[in-house]
């Protein structure tokens, strides 16, 4: 049976990426938003080039 799990990105700035592979992609987007400081687990505080902060979370999407 093929693993049909799909990864949500969510942001506190209203942003959201469906339909990501697999969790360690999920969490690789995360780490291209900007400068990322663990909060938990599944969410994160970003930096953003523009100096800007904003939460990030994963969620499992099916």
């Amino acid at each position: 049976m093929q693993n049909t799990t799909r990864w949500t990105v969510t942001t506190s700035r209203g942003c959201r990426v469906d339909g990501i592979a697999s969790e360690n992609d999920a969490r690789q987007a995360v780490r291209m938003l900007g400068y990322a400081s663990a909060i938990s687990p599944y969410s994160w505080s970003v930096v953003d080039n523009y100096g800007q902060t904003f939460i990030a979370e994963l969620r499992r999407a099916g």
